[in-house]
């Protein structure tokens, strides 16, 4: 059975329900990742319009200590990591209120101007900084290949297993009957007991022999039949030959 054609078609399903799960799982988890971007984006938007009328009327007002705890509010809110405010640079050095720890890298961040209405004219008096990391995003991602590859995994696994029983049931073991029966044929030895496969193969023979029998016989009555048409084909020709020559003779007897 080894290197056998079932054996490569295992494999051949195995390697390709591997292919399609890999393909699955990646278009499963890029769309989990644009989902889990848009939340963590609308997220920071929500944050900004709730936090924006507060945070321009302190600073305005140049109030530190109302813009930290504004800042602090933030960060106790779902996949906040950093929150910070500065003034725009008018005049002199800007002041900047930070709270928590900015991040290099896998972050996602809104950066928007606050603009402040003096006098009917619109200036922009500061710039509000919102950080939230992509670490749990990542983690729930892999938590979700990991489950995605066990279960499809396992599924393909199964199948290609229950598609080896099913070919063996019922097609190799059968060829594997076969290949030992003909390989233990033993034509100078005693005859053993038929079992099934003897008697479907002497029944095959014995089919065959008599369509050979019954050919040979339809063979044998043609030739029959054509050798009966042509001796009745050559009896009508010499009676008719006998026939013109007596009546010849006869013609020059009355002459």
């Amino acid at each position: 059975m080894r290197r056998g054609v079932v054996q490569r078609l295992l494999a051949t399903v195995l390697v390709f329900g591997c292919a399609i799960t890999l393909i699955l799982t990646a278009v499963q988890l890029y769309r989990d990742y644009e989902r889990g971007i848009a939340q963590i984006q609308n997220r920071l938007v929500d944050i900004d319009r709730s936090y924006r009328d507060s945070l321009g009327e302190a600073l305005w007002r140049l109030d530190q200590p109302q813009l930290k705890q504004e800042r602090e509010g933030m960060l106790r809110l779902a996949d906040i990591r950093a929150a910070e405010v500065r003034e725009s640079p008018s005049a002199g050095t800007p002041m900047v209120v930070a709270v928590g720890e900015r991040m290099t890298e896998m972050t996602a961040a809104r950066e928007v101007p606050i603009l402040y209405r003096v006098q009917d004219k619109v200036q922009r008096i500061g710039t509000p900084y919102v950080e939230a990391p992509l670490a749990n995003l990542y983690h729930e991602l892999a938590r979700t290949a990991l489950a995605i590859l066990v279960s499809q995994g396992a599924n393909t696994f199964l199948v290609a297993l229950f598609t080896f029983y099913i070919l063996w049931r019922l097609v190799t073991r059968h060829l594997a009957t076969i290949a030992r029966t003909v390989n233990d044929c033993d034509f100078h030895g005693p005859p053993r007991e038929a079992d099934e496969l003897d008697r479907v193969v002497s029944t095959f023979n014995a089919m065959g022999m008599r369509l050979h029998r019954a050919h040979l016989d339809e063979r044998q009555a043609s030739i029959e039949r054509e050798a009966c048409r042509l001796t009745a084909s050559l009896v009508m020709r010499r009676f008719s030959e006998s026939h013109q020559l007596a009546h010849d003779s006869n013609m020059r007897i009355v002459q």
